[in-house]
């Protein structure tokens, strides 16, 4: 396997799929000596949740050859591409994005960001028990089962239940990333489900939310501390 010159270390890029770039998708890649490993997610909860579609393959020469999957299988892809300098430290890679599953075939080009613009991770360990620090009355429990988190609320006597999404656009103007957003989706009550959503922030370990549905409760604000 020849080791990979065209860029070393860690790639983060903004991956843009398809006539007029219409995914904004977000990019990271490790190379160990012509090993790639890595991962992208898209930056719309909508699509596919938010979560990452994982990706391994290698370099030979300064084309690059990648396969890919997320966790519940419903995106697996094949991309290969032609890895160049943009600037003087700007790397690009224009290829081919192909979808395994529906045969779609789009182009494909990613452009490295600058170091302080972080791929948007998720958290390692969002599972758990949460409870409010005021007097709002609010619990939260998060659990991941296989391929994906659903959640439980206790508030006011009532208990809400559903799964969770992830939002996870990058603030690109201040170069940056926001508060990874957190989305509350199809919410469980009584044994019926409401289609309908709402969101909050994950912010140094807390989950912040400041609007519900349903009138969970008074408060405007809600922050929530791990247990």
């Amino acid at each position: 396997m020849q080791k990979n010159k065209s860029f070393s270390n860690v790639l983060n890029g903004t991956l843009s799929i398809g006539p007029d770039f219409k995914y904004s998708v977000y990019f990271h890649l490790n190379n160990n000596q012509g090993k790639i490993t890595g991962q992208y997610c898209y930056g719309d909860w909508l699509h596919d949740g938010g979560f990452d579609v994982k990706l391994e393959g290698e370099m030979r020469g300064d084309s690059i050859f990648l396969a890919g999957a997320n966790e519940n299988g419903s995106e697996k892809v094949s991309i290969t591409g032609k890895v160049s300098n943009m600037t003087k430290y700007i790397k690009k890679i224009e290829g081919i994005w192909e979808n395994l599953i529906t045969g779609e075939v789009l182009e494909l080009y990613i452009q490295e960001t600058p170091l302080e613009c972080e791929y948007p991770f998720l958290p390692t360990h969002l599972e758990g028990y949460y409870k409010n620090s005021n007097d709002c009355n609010f619990e939260l429990n998060i659990y991941k089962q296989e391929d994906k988190y659903t959640y439980k609320i206790q508030t006011g006597g009532r208990n809400f239940e559903g799964d969770i999404l992830f939002a996870r656009e990058v603030d690109r103007i201040r170069g940056g990333k926001v508060p990874q957003g957190i989305i509350f989706k199809d919410v469980k009550i009584d044994d019926k489900i409401y289609h309908n959503e709402f969101a909050g922030w994950i912010v140094n370990d807390n989950i912040v939310i400041n609007d519900t549905p349903f009138g969970f409760t008074s408060c405007n604000e809600i922050i929530l501390k791990k247990e």
